[in-house]
Parts: structure tokens; C-alpha cells; sequence
């Protein structure tokens, strides 16, 4: 694996280069500042995992995790900064980022973290997940057709869940957990984990305070669906 650091202080590149060796990382590649960054990405076009602070001498904010992503599409970028303002990380992960760490995370759970990115998965600590704000429940379709396992699976998923923890839960393999997850991100019409979770607890709240299922009516056809995929 070949990982790059993408952050201006020497301290905490050195820090994530120790993390990314534990997981495996056969080289790993240093950059200060976003233009060295773009520099280090095109000459090694194999890079499985890039990790970027978004406040750098020469470019800060969103525009770096979209400018990457923009040039490198295939390359997993995961945002690694002091800036723990929910609505910032969400903002991250809309750009394209496959996770968002805050720097006060402990090595465990940037461990855990970067091992969900590398599987796949989109990372954000479950306690940012909560806090952060649900989309308008006028955005989200009004009827929502899900069977019982994927509505027990969007429980699961907005609770902050990774796959292997939802399928260990829900009984059922980690292949299936991607295939519910796939119907459901075209259902809700998001494109990425994060907004998945937000908008399954946003119609989750909206079901339990109407006492009712119209917003998660499971059809005769989804229901058959279910015990297929089952």
C-alpha cells in the first residue's frame, strides 16, 4: 500500500506516517503544502490512500478536497484536521472526502478509521454523526419503499455502524449489507454513506412521530425483494 500525507506540520505527518506503516503501508509520501501534494499524486498515479489537512500555506478550506478529487477521482481522501465543526465535516464529505478525522482522534480510532476507508467504507465518528444536521425532510421523497431488513438496516446505518458491524447484527453477510445499501442510496437519491445516514435519521424521526409507516411503506414487491435477497 502506498499512502500520502498531505500536511504542514511536521509533528502530526510524522504521527500519520506511523499510522499508516501499522496498516500496512509500504511507502509513504510527504507533502507541506497542496501544490506538493498535486506534485506527489501525479508522479505516482498508484497511491491507495491520501490523507490532507484542509488548511495548507497554499490553499485551505473545501477547494483542496475538491481539487484533488477532480484530479485523482480513484484516489480515497480522507480529511484529517483540528476543525471539529460538524457542518465542516459534512461539508468535507459532500466534496468527495471518505472520511474525516479530527486531530484530537486517538491512534485506535484513526486505526479503525482508515481500515473503513481502505475496505470501502466512508468514516465520520458516530458522535459527530449526531450532532450533525439532518437535510430538510421537504428534500426527501415522501413515501420511501423499504423492506423490513433495509429499514432495520438504515436504523443501523444511522446510528454510525460500518458494515461488518451491521451484518454481524443483523445476521446476514457483509455482500448483502452493500447490496441494501445500494437500494437504499437510490430510494433516498444520496450519493454517498454519510448523506445516507443523515437522511435515513431524518425520515426515521419523521416516522416515529407520525406513529405510522407511510414514510417507510414496504410494498408487496419489496417485501418479495427482501426475501429473495435473504
Amino acid at each position: 500500500m502506498k499512502a500520502l500525507i498531505v500536511e504542514d506540520h511536521a509533528l502530526f505527518r510524522e504521527a500519520l506516517r506511523g499510522v499508516a506503516e501499522m496498516l500496512g503501508a509500504t511507502e509513504v509520501m510527504e507533502a507541506r503544502t497542496f501544490e506538493e501534494g498535486c506534485c506527489r499524486m501525479a508522479e505516482e498515479p498508484t497511491i491507495d490512500l491520501a490523507l490532507l489537512d484542509l488548511h495548507l500555506p497554499d490553499r485551505h478550506g473545501l477547494d483542496v478536497v475538491r481539487e484533488l478529487r477532480r484530479r485523482h477521482p480513484a484516489v480515497p481522501l480522507v480529511v484529517v484536521s483540528a476543525d471539529e465543526d460538524p457542518c465542516s465535516m459534512r461539508d468535507a464529505l459532500d466534496a468527495g472526502a471518505m472520511g474525516y478525522i479530527p486531530k484530537s482522534a486517538s491512534r485506535e480510532v484513526i486505526l479503525q478509521a482508515l481500515g473503513l476507508v481502505l475496505a470501502g467504507e466512508v468514516f465520520v465518528p458516530r458522535h459527530v454523526l449526531d450532532a450533525m444536521p439532518a437535510p430538510s425532510l421537504a428534500r426527501l421523497p415522501r413515501e420511501v419503499q423499504l423492506s423490513t431488513r433495509q429499514r432495520d438496516l438504515a436504523e443501523l446505518l444511522a446510528q454510525g455502524f460500518p458494515n461488518r458491524e451491521i451484518a454481524r447484527r443483523l445476521g446476514i453477510a457483509e455482500a448483502t449489507v452493500k447490496a441494501h445499501l445500494t437500494r437504499i442510496f437510490q430510494v433516498l437519491g444520496v450519493e454517498n454513506r454519510a448523506q445516507a445516514a443523515l437522511a435515513a435519521k431524518a425520515i426515521l424521526a419523521r416516522v416515529n412521530s407520525e406513529s405510522a409507516l407511510p414514510a417507510t411503506a414496504i410494498s408487496s414487491r419489496a417485501v418479495e425483494l427482501e426475501r429473495n435477497q435473504t
